[in-house]
């Protein structure tokens, strides 16, 4: 496959040339114990012994509940953005399926790719990988092998893959578990739209525009039919087409797809949640590349300040929205501001992914071209909006 161009997938950085490397496109959800009293709790101390006693109780639960009511419960606190209790409680299912029958492992299954996907949200790469591929193992070696139980960890492990630029790793991937799928699902099976979502977004990340709108389109068709149009699933799907046509400057037909995306991403998602920053880029990317640069400014800095947050201020997803600001901050003329923020975001690149890399030489070109004071312009798409 060829060199990721244009937008990114779940979140991307952008240049001023157009030309970016794949993140991801991001979601969101939603906050609170009880939004009623959340505001009592604000001094630091007392929401560390909060969550401390949350997690006991628990896990203290656990011991009583089945994997299946444990797993509901991760969800939940993933959904929050609480990441460290989503992990334990996960962990805790994960022992309690580890002791069930050897001819069934989809609870096991589920798990990994489950803390694989918070390893992501933690920006713990590497490690989520080692999640997924466990999965994977298990499924390939169970006494009676599940293809569904394989094709949703070839599903977890390709979107990972996708998520960190390794497109040509992934696609084999996706194309295999899309395969079992079609072979063991009936036609209009959520699992079939799921599939082509992750294959669809692949492309899209990889710039092959035509091989990805067939498959968004009947993604999202089909989603809608199975799953309703209020499921995160399917705003996912639409935030991703969405993404598709602002990278092909359709910008009428990516609005109304992205703005519903991002309705359902607030009543499902946290506040603070990076989900949540991956599609306000987007929607600050669409603003950006239409001219509405005081739209998009607040949008910018509203995503790094939860990725600084979440994933940490030296995070890839920090440096991408450092990039995605300074790139309208030059396209205001506001050089003093931006200067900074692409200094910092090349130096996170330099540190994750070596000195010679496309995300390195793509932020040297943007602040090169900030030095010889050559601005973006409307319609030039920046950091890819996230599938």
């Amino acid at each position: 496959m060829k060199d990721v161009n244009g937008m990114n997938d779940k979140n991307r950085a952008s240049d001023f040339d157009g030309n970016s490397n794949s993140k991801r496109l991001q979601t969101k959800r939603f906050t609170g114990i009880y939004p009623s009293t959340r505001a009592l709790f604000t001094q630091p101390a007392t929401k560390l012994l909060l969550s401390t006693l949350a997690v006991a109780a628990l896990l203290g639960a656990c011991n009583t509940q089945s994997p299946d009511a444990i797993r509901k419960q991760a969800d939940v606190e993933m959904k929050a953005a609480h990441f460290d209790a989503a992990e334990k409680l996960l962990n805790s299912a994960l022992e309690l399926d580890q002791r069930g029958s050897d001819n069934d492992r989809s609870g096991m299954i589920s798990d990994l790719v489950s803390l694989g996907m918070v390893a992501e949200l933690k920006g713990k790469n590497s490690e989520a990988q080692e999640k997924y591929k466990k999965a994977v193992d298990i499924a390939k070696k169970a006494a009676a092998p599940k293809l569904l139980d394989l094709a949703k960890a070839l599903d977890g492990m390709s979107n990972g893959l996708t998520d960190q630029g390794q497109l040509t790793e992934a696609e084999p991937i996706l194309q295999r578990s899309l395969e079992l799928r079609e072979d063991n699902l009936p036609a209009g099976d959520k699992h079939l739209a799921l599939s082509r979502n992750s294959l669809g977004r692949l492309y899209y990340a990889a710039g092959y525009y035509r091989e990805s709108e067939p498959l968004l389109i009947k993604s999202l068709a089909e989603a809608q039919t199975a799953l309703g149009q209020e499921d995160i699933k399917v705003a996912e799907i639409r935030n991703n087409l969405g993404c598709l046509y602002v990278a092909e400057k359709k910008y009428a037909q990516a609005e109304p797809l992205i703005q519903w995306a991002s309705t359902i991403y607030e009543k499902v998602y946290a506040s603070d949640h990076p989900e949540v920053a991956s599609i306000l880029n987007n929607l600050a990317e669409l603003d950006r590349c239409e001219g509405k640069l005081q739209e998009a400014e607040p949008l910018y800095k509203r995503a790094l300040s939860i990725y600084e947050k979440a994933n940490g201020p030296d995070s890839i997803y920090a440096a991408d929205a450092m990039n995605n600001l300074a790139l309208l901050y030059s396209q205001e003329n506001k050089s003093a501001d931006a200067e900074p923020l692409f200094k910092r975001a090349i130096e996170i690149y330099k540190k994750a992914y070596g000195p010679s890399s496309p995300e390195v030489t793509r932020g040297m070109n943007n602040y090169a071209s900030l030095l010889r004071h050559q601005q973006p312009t409307p319609g030039v798409p920046g950091a890819a909006p996230s599938l």
